[in-house]
């Protein structure tokens, strides 16, 4: 587990939509998942990735934190970055997992509808 700072503070972020943003505070630490690792190879990739989630510093928002839906308390977003749709999810606990990368889009809605739940 890897300890997170907001870097948005308490001010409105551009870059986090409603859903991202009533969750961002409480987020202090984040796992990555074994699949993810596999997914993303590349560590240089992978950690890069991971900090254009974290940091709220990129533009494109509407690619960064894209609400997909909630499985339980657990609330699922994606990004997508490089042309890579990453999943990831705030946990009830509060602690950001980032679940999956993927390039082609029928791998990703097939996750999402139906192998979400095994993550859980």
């Amino acid at each position: 587990m890897i300890e997170v700072k907001n870097p948005c503070g308490n001010l409105k972020c551009d870059n986090c939509n409603s859903h991202f943003m009533q969750l961002r505070p409480g987020i202090k630490s984040f796992e990555i998942s074994k699949h993810f690792e596999r997914d993303l190879k590349n560590k240089i990739e992978r950690e890069d990735i991971i900090e254009k989630i974290l940091s709220c510093k990129v533009l494109e928002h509407e690619q960064l934190h894209k609400f997909e839906k909630s499985v339980g308390k657990n609330k699922i977003f994606r990004a997508k970055i490089n042309g890579m749709h990453i999943v990831y999810a705030v946990t009830k606990e509060k602690q950001l997992v980032f679940m999956r990368a993927f390039i082609n889009f029928q791998e990703y809605e097939s996750f999402l509808n139906s192998k979400i739940n095994n993550f859980f």
